[in-house]
């Protein structure tokens, strides 16, 4: 009787362990279903609601505002600055070259600053921003009446052609200002990624300056001077 019972317990132990294997085994096989096929387009509700998480820089402190600062090197170009042409000659009526002489183009520097403020709602970042951009340029010219002639772009010849110049000069200034405000929201793309779409609006004003000399061998100097202001406002993204 004993060994029947003993035999009946040794027979249901093996039984459960074997069991307990078996299901061990079939839980780590079987992978656990996604419910959707990566790679395309899901339903509404087959995944969680989530959004990028933000990746502005976190400032200390409770203002949570940063500033920024830049140098800008610009080559401002406008067509019809031509000050004067000069050709030049042997015998004084037959020219070997003539030379149209421009104000110029060269680089100048200007510089860029912002302020900005993390704010609380949705993690979005607004900043404000000023451009400054002042430069000057200048040509001159000069011919030997005896072999040459000079001609002036900015005044009106007669049409004896009783004047003769000598010499001409010209200078350009261009300002410009802008001040610009902008709302973006930086955030994570991947872990190696970040984006940072930036909508906003930009205003300013632009005013130029171009004045001439000329030298007239018998009468002196005459003077041309002209100035133009604008204003400018628009969306920027």
């Amino acid at each position: 009787m004993k060994k029947n019972i003993l035999l009946t317990l040794g027979l249901a132990a093996m039984a459960f362990t074997s069991q307990a294997f078996t299901s061990d085994a079939c839980t780590d096989v079987q992978p656990t279903p996604q419910g959707f096929d990566q790679g395309y387009g899901v339903d509404q509700g087959q995944l969680p609601a989530g959004y990028n998480a933000p990746s502005r820089i976190a400032t200390a402190g409770s203002w949570s505002a940063f500033i920024s600062a830049s140098f800008i090197y610009w080559l401002p170009k406008e067509k019809g600055l031509e000050v004067a042409a000069t050709s030049d000659s042997v015998d004084g009526s037959n020219p070997l070259h003539t030379t149209i002489h421009d104000v110029g183009h060269e680089y100048k520097p200007g510089f860029k600053v912002a302020l900005g403020f993390n704010i609380d709602h949705d993690n979005w970042v607004i900043d404000f921003g000023y451009t400054r951009f002042h430069s000057r340029h200048g040509k001159s010219a000069h011919v030997n009446t005896d072999t040459g002639e000079l001609v002036p772009y900015f005044l009106q010849s007669d049409n004896n052609n009783s004047y003769i110049f000598s010499h001409a000069s010209a200078k350009w200034r261009v300002n410009m200002d802008l001040l610009e405000v902008n709302l973006s929201r930086p955030f994570y793309n991947g872990r190696h990624l970040t984006l940072s779409p930036v909508a906003g609006i930009r205003g300013g004003w632009l005013g130029q300056k171009y004045g001439a000399k000329y030298t007239e061998i018998d009468n002196g100097d005459v003077y041309f001077a002209a100035h133009q202001k604008s204003w400018l406002v628009g969306p920027q993204a």
